[in-house]
């Protein structure tokens, strides 16, 4: 809260004679035409006996109709002798709250506004009451405003109905232009494609200060990231890249997958320019830690998990044409590694194992479930689905292996006679070191 009599954010006495020279010249400058109609509904609803304004029926009128029944009184209106004690504050930037004290015989309250130091004279309508407050909003934060009220009074002179306090100036009192912490957030990188070597992308998002709207912001600017404790050189990292976005925004940081293999600390700011020259530029800071040793659950730390074999894993075809069609499970992943080639059986039965001898690999996206094959005839053929969404090690290093009866995630395959099977199905196999297919235990 502020009172209306001090200064507006300058030079006390600077303002004061700015203000005192302007004063004359717009105290009885014409009020805004929703001012007028407004004075002239509530004038005729007192008039009429109404005891109290606020169930006048005076909708603020929006259009530019005249309202010239009282033009008269408002020439000759009172200015009161008296400065009654004003309040004023920011609600936010754009919205100002003012009020006065009571005063007697008022029977309304009419608010105006207008901008000091270009405009003193353009008055806008802020807002009709029975109590002696009100709301209003503005376009610019930056400009200092002033305003003065209109009382219309319960009189048995039916031409002294109206009386003026002058004008007051508003202390420019914005809100803090700052962050909290709570407000920056970090959204930790999501992995897309496992096997891959590309830098990892995270992002650091923040809103706005409060109070603020996005029109407020001039500009962002100086975008850096230090590592603290990292085993990845600070010139091997990129600049961070400012993305503005409604309500905020965000720094894009690339880095490389080298922060993963072991604990890295990194400080990230950018600094938040304000449009209005009253309010201080702000650092945007925000300290980052991955350490996959102490958060395992993090996703990109899960980048070289263990691959899961699906449950079900069926293969059909004929004339060299095979396709594979698999049970997705209750949450499909971004996409499935299907790896298929020549096969070899080892051992005798019942313990007997097949193994990929030339395997090949290839992705299909989780909203699939099946996938087709040429396959040369009169050969026998191995095929592994596993889930590859986020658990998918590269292929050189995780098994081919199945379980037994029916639930097999890799099949041998025989094509000499037209047709794709189950490679010994009914027989006990014992699982290799490499590469793979056991039906058994």
């Amino acid at each position: 809260m502020g009172i209306g009599s001090e200064g507006s954010g300058g030079s006390p006495l600077l303002s004061f004679l700015l203000f005192f020279a302007t004063l004359l010249s717009f105290i009885h400058s014409v009020p805004h035409y929703r001012t007028k109609c407004s004075l002239e509904c509530l004038a005729l609803c007192m008039q009429s006996g109404t005891p109290t304004a606020s169930i006048c029926n005076c909708p603020v009128s929006k259009d530019a109709r005249n309202c010239t029944l009282f033009d008269a009184n408002l020439k000759n209106v009172d200015i009161s002798p008296t400065i009654p004690k004003t309040k004023s504050e920011y609600v936010d930037a754009h919205m100002i709250r003012v009020s006065i004290e009571a005063q007697p015989a008022a029977f309304a309250y009419i608010f105006e506004y207008s901008t000091i130091s270009t405009e003193p004279d353009n008055w806008s309508f802020a807002g009709a009451s029975a109590k002696p407050e009100t709301v209003f909003s503005i376009l610019d934060p930056c400009r200092d405003y002033q305003f003065r009220v209109l009382i219309v009074v319960r009189n048995s002179n039916p031409t002294e109905i109206f009386e003026m306090i002058r004008p007051q100036p508003i202390p420019v009192r914005l809100p803090p232009f700052i962050l909290t912490q709570q407000q920056i957030t970090i959204e930790m990188p999501r992995v897309t494609n496992p096997n891959s070597s590309e830098d990892l992308k995270l992002y650091v998002k923040w809103t706005l200060p409060s109070g603020y709207i996005d029109g407020d912001i001039y500009s962002y600017e100086s975008p850096a990231l230090y590592p603290i404790q990292c085993s990845t050189p600070e010139g091997e990292i990129p600049t961070p890249r400012i993305e503005i976005v409604k309500g905020g925004g965000r720094l894009a940081v690339w880095l490389p997958p080298s922060v993963l293999e072991a604990r890295c600390r990194m400080w990230v700011e950018v600094r938040m320019l304000p449009r209005c020259v009253r309010l201080e530029p702000f650092n945007i800071q925000k300290n980052i830690e991955i350490d996959c040793s102490k958060n395992a659950n993090l996703e990109i730390c899960n980048k070289e998990a263990n691959p899961v074999c699906l449950e079900s894993v069926d293969v059909s075809g004929e004339r060299g044409k095979a396709k594979i069609t698999w049970q997705p499970p209750a949450q499909p992943p971004l996409y499935y590694h299907v790896r298929y080639g020549p096969a070899e059986s080892k051992g005798v039965a019942p313990f007997v194992t097949w193994q990929l001898a030339a395997k090949r690999e290839v992705r299909v996206d989780g909203s699939l479930s099946t996938f087709s094959l040429d396959i040369p005839e009169d050969e026998d053929f191995g095929v592994q689905v596993n889930d590859g969404g986020e658990k998918v090690q590269s292929l050189d290093e995780a098994p081919d292996t199945v379980t037994e009866e029916g639930q097999n995630s890799q099949n041998g395959a025989n094509a000499s006679d037209g047709r794709v099977a189950d490679s010994h199905p009914k027989e006990k196999k014992k699982m290799d070191d490499d590469d793979v297919i056991t039906n058994g235990e």
